[in-house]
């Protein structure tokens, strides 16, 4: 379970850290790290389950699962990444909640 509340910790700190301020922004970014770590923990447990079952013995059903399940976990934490990055910027600056959603209309 410390692997899949690492990235709160981490995220929810360096916000503490730094003095940013709790926002859309850091909340969203958090939940999204808090998903992909339960994403790749499942992908993990499944197929070290699946080896387990065939009767590999543990140290090897390791081995397996990593060999079968690395690609999908790294492909699953770089497209969540490129996915958060337009909101990077503003994470980093803390101007989620001043950021305007609409165009301005001149007066």
């Amino acid at each position: 379970m410390l692997p899949n509340v690492m990235p709160i910790m981490i995220a929810f700190g360096s916000l503490g850290l730094f003095g940013w301020p709790l926002d859309i922004a850091g909340i969203l970014t958090a939940s999204v790290a808090l998903g992909t770590a339960i994403d790749d923990t499942t992908h993990f447990i499944c197929w070290y389950s699946d080896e387990l079952e065939k009767g590999t013995n543990p140290l090897k059903a390791v081995e397996n699962t990593f060999a079968s399940c690395t690609r999908a976990m790294i492909d699953t934490t770089l497209i969540s990444c490129a996915a958060m990055s337009p909101f990077g910027h503003w994470v980093v600056l803390g101007k989620w909640s001043r950021a305007r959603i609409s165009p301005s209309i001149p007066s």
